[in-house]
């Protein structure tokens, strides 16, 4: 079945439906699904908070390189083999 098919055939199971509370969770979910499609708005405010603090840290310039941050960690288990 094609997605319009697919549609067509909803539409007639939800024009059948006889249960206000079936139709209800239907709208809730489809109102849902539309609204808030982008993974961002299942944050919570914390993770909101710590992306915002992120993105202001890299605007202000405090960042390391990746290769900064390997060849430091690298140096350091170099370091505690040798003890």
């Amino acid at each position: 079945m094609d997605i319009q098919s697919e549609k067509y055939y909803l539409i007639q199971q939800i024009m059948e439906l006889q249960d206000s509370s079936v139709v209800k969770k239907m709208r809730e979910f489809l109102s849902k699904e539309t609204k808030n499609n982008d993974w961002y708005h299942s944050l919570t405010n914390s993770e909101k908070e710590s992306i915002a603090k992120g993105l202001q840290e890299l605007d202000n310039g405090n960042v390391i390189s990746h290769e900064d941050v390997m060849t430091s960690v690298k140096n350091k288990i170099a370091a505690f083999k040798q003890q």
